[in-house]
């Protein structure tokens, strides 16, 4: 079970990632979005494939670093400030 629900929070995340506007993408460029794509399509379609070791490196290690490369607060109701040029619509 917890290992589902890690693999699921990798498909969410991931999926969100593929969701923003390329402006906002652009803005960052050292996130590496291909291979965020890349993990969400093993993780959602060849799952026999994941392997745990790698999950939990995304979860302790990627997901942390993705958090503060994005300036996104890390506690939950922390305000979210954006950066200069993606302030406005």
């Amino acid at each position: 079970m917890t290992r589902a629900a890690a693999t699921y929070l990798i498909i969410e995340v991931a999926t969100v990632c593929e969701k923003l506007h390329s402006r906002v993408r652009d803005h960052f460029p050292k996130v590496p979005w291909r291979r965020i794509a890349g993990m969400r399509n093993i993780a959602a379609h060849a799952y026999d494939e994941v392997n745990d070791d790698v999950v939990w490196d995304v979860l302790a290690v990627f997901m942390p670093q993705l958090v503060r490369d994005l300036g996104l607060p890390e506690r939950p109701g922390d305000p979210i400030v954006l950066p200069p040029g993606l302030d406005t619509a």
